[in-house]
């Protein structure tokens, strides 16, 4: 499963944040990462979890550094969405 993940980093604690990353302290990260150009402390992340309690276990190593997890949502990709509304089209 996928799931899009929107966060606000804490930004006092980045520095911290990014020494974990690094040096493999938190073993999980996102699939994709980019943020927001008007506000760069907003995540926009696509995770990869085997269910929405898998997703949380990833992400408990890095709550600790968000100031709030603002979304938090089920996504597909481009090709099960095609398939999805092209079986819809036909169906209906």
């Amino acid at each position: 499963m996928l799931f899009f993940v929107k966060v606000r980093i804490d930004a006092a604690k980045l520095n911290v944040f990014a020494q974990e990353l690094q040096n493999g302290t938190i073993k999980t990260h996102a699939e994709s990462s980019f943020c927001l150009k008007s506000d760069p402390s907003v995540g926009l992340n696509i995770w990869k979890a085997d269910s929405r309690s898998d997703l949380d276990d990833k992400l408990s190593a890095h709550k600790r550094f968000y100031k709030e997890v603002i979304e938090i949502s089920e996504v597909i990709t481009p090709q099960e969405s095609f398939k999805m509304l092209i079986a819809g089209a036909i169906a209906n």
